[in-house]
C-alpha cells in the first residue's frame, strides 16, 4: 500500500496517473469503425493517385501547340476523334489537328498534353444545363477552339496526391474523415489502430438510485453515472455503466473484481472521502493503492490504484467534482490508451469579468462560459460554484484555473482557461 500522507498537487498526480496507463495492444478494424482512432502502422500506398493522368474538366483533350492563338474570332479547329467518358480509355492517339470528347475522371489518351472546357469551345450548348449531347443535330466531328492553353492544362497528373510506396499515413495518426477517404483510395479495407478502452463506471452509495425510480426522502437519482457515461464515450471510449453498488465492503469488493474482467479501466463514483462508509478506497487499499486526495478544488478526493491489475480511479461522489476530476485525469488516461500523444485539451487565456476567489492552498477550477469580444476571449461564471450543482457544469465550456499559490483573480485580470469543448 503507497504511503497516503502527503497530498499530491495536480500536477504530481497527473504524472502519476499517467505513468500508470500505456497504448492498448494494436487491433486490426474495418475502416468504417476506424475514425477517431490512432493509426499503430504506417499506411503505405500500393499505387499512384491519381492512378493515371486524367482530366480535371469536362471539355476536350487536345495538343496545346494546335491552339496557339486561337480566339473566339479565330477558333482553332479540330477533328473529334474519340468521345471518352469518366472511367474509360480510348485506345486512340491524338494526332495534330485533332482532339477527343472527355469527361472529368476520364483517362488522357495517349498524344494529347492538355484539357481544355467546353465553354472555351464553340460546342458550349453540350455543357448547358438540361441540354443532351447525344441528340444535337450539329456536325459533332469538329469542335472549335476559342483559348489558347498551355500543355497540362486541367490534367491531374499520375501521383499528384499519393505516390507508390510512400507513406500515405504515419503511424500514430489520428484517424479523420479526410484520412479515411485517403485509405479508400488506395485500397485499404481495414487498419491496424489502438481500440477504443472499455471503461467501467461503478456507481456506489445506499442513497443513489437509478433515474427512472420515484424520488423519496435521503436519495439521489443517478445523475453522476449517466453524465460520467456521457464522458467517457465523448473521449473516445466504450462506456460500461454498472448496477447502483450497496454500501457493503463484500458487494463493493465483488462488483470491482467484476468490472476488472472486462475492462481497460475502472471509474468508480463515491467512497473515496473519509466517511465511515467510503469503503471504495478501503478495498482499492487492500489490493494496490497509488495515491488519495490531491490539492485541488473541486475533486480533492481522488483515489489512484489498481484492482486485479486493472487501473482504477475512484472519483468523488460530488457530481461536479467528478466531472471535473475525469476531465483532468480521466480523459488523458483514455487518450493515452488509445495512442494519443497530445493529451491535454485546449488551454487559452481569457480576462475575467468576475472575482474568482483561490482554492486555499489548492488548485480552483471555476465553471466558467468562454466567449470572444473584439477578438479576445472573455469569461463570466455559470452559476453557482458548489460541488453539487450540475446546472452550472452544464452550462460551462471551459474551465478558469485558480493556481494554489495565489487567493484569487480579480475583475480585469486574465485567467488560464481549459476548454472543455
Amino acid at each position: 500500500m503507497a504511503n497516503t500522507d502527503r497530498m499530491l498537487n495536480v500536477d504530481e498526480a497527473l504524472t502519476r496517473v499517467l505513468d500508470g496507463f500505456a497504448p492498448l495492444d494494436p487491433v486490426r478494424v474495418g475502416l468504417q469503425h476506424a475514425l477517431g482512432l490512432v493509426l499503430a502502422e504506417d499506411v503505405v500506398a500500393p499505387h499512384d493517385v491519381p492512378y493515371k493522368d486524367n482530366s480535371a474538366l469536362d471539355g476536350y483533350a487536345l495538343r496545346a501547340s494546335d491552339v496557339q492563338g486561337a480566339t473566339v474570332g479565330s477558333p482553332a479547329k479540330l477533328t473529334v476523334i474519340a468521345d471518352l467518358a469518366a472511367g474509360r480509355t480510348a485506345e486512340v492517339f491524338v494526332k495534330s489537328g485533332e482532339a477527343v470528347r472527355i469527361m472529368t475522371g476520364a483517362t488522357i489518351p495517349q498524344g494529347a498534353d492538355a484539357v481544355i472546357g467546353f465553354e472555351d469551345t464553340d460546342r458550349l450548348d453540350w455543357g448547358k444545363l438540361g441540354s443532351d449531347p447525344q441528340s444535337a443535330k450539329d456536325d459533332n466531328s469538329i469542335v472549335g477552339i476559342t483559348e489558347s492553353i498551355q500543355a497540362g492544362n486541367a490534367i491531374r497528373r499520375a501521383g499528384e496526391d499519393i505516390r507508390q510506396n510512400d507513406v500515405s499515413i504515419a503511424s500514430g495518426a489520428m484517424v479523420t474523415p479526410g484520412g479515411i477517404g485517403v485509405l479508400a483510395s488506395i485500397g485499404y479495407t481495414n487498419i491496424s489502430v489502438h481500440p477504443r478502452p472499455v471503461v467501467s463506471i461503478v456507481p456506489t452509495g445506499d442513497e443513489i438510485i437509478e433515474i427512472n425510480k420515484p424520488m423519496s426522502s435521503g436519495k439521489v437519482r443517478n445523475s453522476h453515472a449517466w453524465a460520467l457515461e456521457a464522458l467517457v464515450r465523448s473521449a473516445g471510449a466504450t462506456p460500461y455503466r454498472t448496477s447502483i453498488v450497496s454500501d457493503d465492503i463484500q458487494d463493493v469488493r465483488d462488483a470491482l473484481f467484476e468490472a476488472s474482467e472486462n475492462s481497460d479501466l475502472i471509474l468508480t463514483i463515491g467512497g473515496v472521502s473519509m466517511g465511515d462508509y467510503d469503503l471504495v478506497k478501503t478495498v482499492i487499499g487492500e489490493e494496490q493503492l497509488d495515491f488519495w486526495q490531491v490539492l485541488m478544488k473541486p475533486g480533492k478526493p481522488l483515489v489512484m490504484g489498481r484492482i486485479n491489475d486493472v487501473p482504477i480511479l475512484g472519483l468523488p461522489g460530488n457530481p461536479v467534482s467528478g466531472l471535473v476530476v475525469f476531465e483532468l485525469f480521466g480523459r488523458p488516461a483514455i487518450m493515452k490508451m488509445m495512442g494519443y500523444t497530445d493529451l491535454q485539451r485546449i488551454c487559452v487565456k481569457a480576462t475575467a469579468t468576475f472575482a474568482i476567489p483561490g482554492g486555499d492552498g489548492r488548485r480552483m477550477f471555476a465553471r466558467v462560459l468562454v466567449d470572444q469580444l473584439d477578438g479576445e476571449f472573455v469569461c463570466k461564471p455559470t452559476g453557482d460554484q458548489g460541488s453539487g450543482i450540475m446546472s452550472s457544469m452544464a452550462a460551462a465550456n471551459g474551465l478558469a484555473i485558480v493556481p494554489e499559490d495565489i487567493q484569487g483573480i480579480a475583475v480585469g485580470e486574465t485567467v488560464l482557461v481549459l476548454l472543455l469543448t
